[in-house]
Formats: structure tokens, sequence, C-alpha cells
């Protein structure tokens, strides 16, 4: 076996990943050792000397075994380091960039006010929050209020501005998105296919739910809309209660068959749960991304790769805005496919969070825990019924590396007994009143 490391984090946690495989193999191979050139049933263990010799053979391989597997720990534990350094330049080099961005478009020698000004320098969607962030606190309150009413496509999707701005933002976003899907509503009516017709209808009634929610909490916490495109499937971040502000929140990633018009059926889920929170807590649902809409789609990493960066600076956006005294408890959630972008993030990104809880996995694309970078192994938590489809899925093992619930993933497996059916048990996590007690055991600390 060759593994070639270098100081490169991908390059190491695929070693890591192959060292593990390594030792997982070496049990069966011992079985194979022990056997070989030794009488089939009764007469085996009989031969003389074989006894020694297998228990010998048995006991060389559990040395090598653990070895191989304390050695990809080690690998993976260092890949985690040198990603955060390089994380640490990373944004330190984009900081640097848009400064001089700001400062090159001030000295063109065009005039602009202030709000022209931030206009011209903002940073495009996708760049690193500690930039954005940097951008924001060198506008003046006029600029920043003139962004929100006058240019909210600039900054409604950009982490590093805060929350509130972002909400503001997005509410007239929202405002522009129904208008338009309203207007194609009608066109579809008149002279579309029924399944066009449904499509843009169930997003017409996903944006009147938000905009009723946002408008009236009720006895909930208040929303925020973080992140808003009804562009295809459609994408959203929606929070009960400003994670700006609150010392716990909460990020939730939904799987299969997860988009706009499915959006408030989900985020009432949260609002349950929220509900129940201790007070200063915010949970979001982080569906900004494009998630599959089937087995087909299900099977691929392509969704994951692409989500990845997105829910990646949505983690480090919440860290920098945060304004309380203290840093804030952050926690992860995810479900399905969730758990496979979550896995994709944390092997290619990292993810800056306290904890993180996988709940029906279908796999999270590396070998075991270490593999999440930016979170403490012991931090991980993962929960399983025992019907869940997931595990029957055809193919299912080979799609996004091994089910997490199995030990030698080494994550921390919490018990979830369940009767029901197979497709019941795979989405009855988040309405399961156990499953929500664990939440906010989690969200308070506790929870492993």
């Amino acid at each position: 076996m060759s593994v070639n490391l270098y100081a490169e984090p991908d390059a190491m946690l695929q070693g890591a990943g192959r060292l593990a495989a390594a030792a997982a193999e070496l049990a069966p191979a011992a079985t194979k050792q022990a056997m070989a050139g030794t009488p089939a049933g009764e007469q085996f263990g009989r031969v003389p000397g074989s006894v020694a010799a297998t228990a010998a053979c048995r006991a060389a391989f559990d040395v090598l075994q653990r070895f191989l597997t304390e050695t990809a720990t080690r690998v993976e534990r260092l890949s985690e380091a040198v990603r955060t350094v390089s994380g640490r330049y990373g944004r330190m080099d984009a900081r640097l960039r848009q400064l001089y961005h700001e400062l090159l478009t001030e000295s063109d020698g065009q005039r602009r006010d202030n709000l022209g000004l931030a206009v011209a320098t903002a940073p495009a969607t996708g760049a690193d929050p500690a930039a954005v962030d940097d951008w924001w606190q060198r506008r003046d309150a006029d600029a920043r209020e003139r962004m929100v009413t006058t240019h909210p496509e600039l900054i409604g999707a950009l982490d590093g501005v805060p929350i509130e701005a972002r909400d503001r933002a997005n509410r007239a976003l929202l405002e522009r998105a129904l208008a338009e899907q309203r207007q194609l509503l009608a066109e579809k009516n008149a002279g579309g296919s029924t399944a066009e017709t449904l499509e843009v209808g169930g997003k017409v009634a996903a944006l009147e739910a938000i905009q009723r929610r946002l408008a009236d909490p009720g006895t909930r916490l208040p929303a925020f809309l973080v992140a808003l495109d009804a562009g295809g499937d459609g994408r959203t971040i929606i929070s009960a209660g400003n994670p700006d502000t609150a010392s716990r929140s909460l990020t939730y990633v939904p799987g299969m068959y997860s988009n706009l018009a499915s959006a408030p059926t989900i985020f009432d889920d949260i609002d349950v749960i929220a509900a129940r929170a201790p007070q200063g807590t915010a949970m979001s649902l982080w569906l900004n991304y494009d998630a599959p809409n089937g087995l087909d789609e299900v099977q691929l990493r392509t969704h994951a790769q692409e989500a990845a960066p997105h829910l990646t600076r949505y983690l480090d956006g919440l860290r920098i805005t945060h304004q309380g005294e203290s840093a804030p408890w952050n926690v992860l959630l995810a479900h399905s496919y969730g758990t496979t972008t979550v896995g994709v993030t944390g092997a290619t990104f990292g993810i800056d969070v306290d904890r993180a809880h996988l709940m029906g996995s279908i796999g999270t694309t590396v070998p075991s825990v270490h593999g999440l970078l930016g979170v403490d192994p012991g931090d991980v938590t993962v929960m399983t019924t025992p019907n869940d489809v997931a595990h029957l899925v055809p193919g299912y093992p080979g799609w996004h590396g091994p089910d997490p619930s199995l030990p030698e993933w080494n994550g921390v497996v919490i018990p979830l007994p369940y009767e029901g059916g197979m497709v019941d048990s795979h989405t009855m996590y988040l309405k399961d009143p156990r499953v929500q007690d664990f939440i906010l055991k989690l969200l308070g600390g506790e929870g492993r």
C-alpha cells in the first residue's frame, strides 16, 4: 500500500482513509491466515501447534490493526491542523484583496457618494465572510441603510453581513419573487403543462407562507429571512430567532426532496422545537443548496460538493457577525443527504461548530468521524432507527462511504428504537419527542 501525504490536507485525509480501510481489513485477514493450511470442520485447531500459531497470528494482526487505526487518527488530526492554518492564510488573503479592491475604486477618479462607493466595492456573492464584514464595517450608517432599501440583491445572500440587515433585504426580495412567481403562475394557468403549473403554484404557496410567518410570529420566535432564491427548485435560509444575538444557535440541513415548496413545512417542525428551547436560542433551516430530487440524484455527491462552500461560509459568518460578549454555542443538525453535505463540507473546508448531530445518514463520504474537520470527534453524535430505509437502499453502502452508525466510524451513537415502517423510520426524526428532547440537550451542551 502506497500513501502519499505531503502537506496537503485533502491528500492527508485520503491517506488516513486508506490506513483506516487497511485496518478494517485485518480482522478477516487474520481469520483467513489462521485457517490457511489447517484441516476444516472438526479438525480445525487439533493439528499440533495450530492453536498456538493461531493465537500468535491473531495477536500480531491485533497489534498491527491498532497501529494502523491510531496512525490514521493522527494523520486525520494533522490534516485538520494543516487545513486550519491554510484557512487562516486564505481568510487573510481574501480580506487584503477586498481592501485592495476598495482602495483602487476610491482612487479611480470617479465621483461617488457613500452609496455609490458601497455599491462599487460590494463583495461578490461567495466572498469570505471576514472580508464581507470588513467591507460592511467600513460603510457608514447612511450607506448601509440605503444598501438595504435600494440594493437588497447585493447583500441579501452575503455571509458576513448582519442577520438583521440581510433579513430586511431578503424581505424586499421576497416581495419581488412573489410578484414574479404569481405572474408566472398566471401564465402557466393560461397555457402551461400541469407539472409546470403545480411547480410554480408550490413556490407561490411557499413564498406566501414564509411571508405570513415573517409578518405574524404569534407566540413563536420572530422569524428572520437570511437568504432567498426562487430560481430552480428554490433555496432559502429561515431562522426562528436571530442567530446574531442568540447565545445558542442551531443550523439544520435537510436532505432529499427538500426545496422551497417544502421549506414552510420543515420550518414548522423547527418552530415546534424552538418553542421549547431556552431563552436566547435561534434555530435556522439551512436550505441554501440544491437537494437531490430522487434516488438517481441522491447517489451523486455533486449536490453536496456544490453546497459545501455555501454551508461553511454560513457557519463562519455566524461567528463573525455574532454580537454577544461571548462566543455563541453552535449546533449543526443534519438529516439523510444533509449528513452527506455536512460530511463533504467537514472534509473539504471544516465545520466550525460545537456539536454536530447526524440523523438517518446515508453516509458522510469520510471513513471515520475524524474526517469531519473543525469539530471534536467526541462532539459528533449519530442517530438512526433500526428500520430506516437508508440501511436498505440497494447500493447504499457504496454511495457515500460507511454508515456512521456502525462502530468502525467511531461516532457517538444514540440509540433510537422505533417500530414504524421503513419510510416512516427515515422521515420521523424531527417529529419524534425523543429526538426533540435530545436536540434540546445538544443546545444545552449535553447529549453525549
